[in-house]
């Protein structure tokens, strides 16, 4: 292994006091040199104490403080622009990880050049194994998420000792990129989405690249909240619907190129109904919104195809003509993912 690469952690915030403590004391706590690695707190415009409590309890991690809100990746893309490391890792604020999360992710880099990015695998609080919530130990299964069968992200179930898997998705929770590539990128995150998809579009850009992107098994965090068990009708529910299926539609409108789009289209459509399914509900609820989410498709498609392809159509002209994937490579891809639960 070369010398260890200087790391920068960034945890991102909005209103997430109750989390703060034990995320941040975790991420100082790792099986890796101290000395090589930063923590970097972004407060992403909260009205809780967060922002005090980082300055009162963690006086060895940089705060940076927002003026506003600006989404997950606007506030992202606002901290990566203080790191000092060679890598940078993105960390939701409501997270715990594991003793051997930093240097998991970091192997995973450092073994395969190719490899520019890397998610953790993890448990959630409706999965096995998480309320003891072990820092030393492994448990015997993980999670991630990534791009399955027919385009939408599920959940799959991986061994911990398993060797890093490529990925299309890259989970924005806790993910790892070389800022070597940025240039190539251009940016980070495209912060017109705010918030769900921008982290599957940044995982599809790597990819278009030529590189790789990877989930590492060993490299172990706990999610302590869970959006999709947590759903309930109502007007906000509806409206982050729309915003996923729609985000969804300008990621692969924006990274693929006509052709492929157009044969990706029905498949797309035809398949939103089966995202619910992977959701960590009763059935009759995951049937319920598999129902539901029909309209919420089409609805989504409109509003992508009238409003938000035409803002996307300069930057995607960009993203293609960087690409270096043959044609109709992400195509095959969403026909050929599999999903796994080993």
């Amino acid at each position: 292994m070369r010398n260890k690469p200087r790391v920068s952690v960034i945890a991102l915030g909005y209103n997430e006091e109750r989390f703060l403590e034990d995320c941040l004391a975790a991420v100082l706590d790792q099986d890796y040199p101290r000395d090589q690695y930063e923590v970097l707190f972004v407060d992403n415009g909260s009205s809780d104490g967060s922002l005090g409590l980082v300055q009162e309890r963690f006086p060895e991690v940089r705060a940076i403080s927002l003026d506003r809100n600006y989404g997950f990746g606007g506030g992202n893309n606002r901290g990566a622009a203080h790191a000092r490391g060679d890598l940078v890792v993105f960390l939701n604020a409501d997270t715990v990880v594991h003793r051997g999360w930093l240097g998991g992710m970091v192997r995973a880099m450092d073994d395969a050049p190719q490899v520019k990015a890397c998610a953790a695998g993890g448990l959630a609080p409706d999965l096995l194994g998480f309320e003891a919530m072990e820092r030393e130990a492994m448990p015997p299964y993980v999670y991630y998420g990534d791009v399955v069968r027919f385009g939408h992200v599920g959940l799959n179930r991986i061994r911990s000792d398993a060797s890093p898997r490529m990925t299309l998705h890259l989970a924005g929770c806790t993910a790892m990129l070389d800022l070597s590539i940025l240039d190539e990128l251009e940016y980070i995150f495209d912060e017109s989405y705010f918030l769900d998809g921008d982290d599957t579009d940044l995982g599809f850009r790597i990819n278009g690249l030529g590189y790789r992107v990877v989930v590492v098994p060993e490299a172990l965090f706990y999610h302590l909240t869970n959006v999709p068990s947590d759903l309930k009708p109502s007007r906000w529910t509806l409206q982050r619907m729309v915003r996923m299926h729609r985000n969804r539609f300008v990621t692969y409108y924006r990274n693929m190129h006509t052709a492929e789009f157009l044969l990706a289209l029905p498949v797309l459509l035809l398949a939103s109904p089966l995202k619910p399914l992977t959701f960590m509900m009763s059935l009759g609820r995951k049937l319920a919104y598999a129902a539901a989410i029909v309209p919420v498709t089409w609805y989504a498609f409109a509003q992508a195809l009238l409003i938000h392809f035409p803002r996307h159509a300069e930057n995607r002209g960009r993203i293609l003509q960087r690409r270096r994937r043959e044609p109709f490579w992400f195509l095959k891809q969403i026909i050929r993912r599999k999903h796994y639960n080993e």
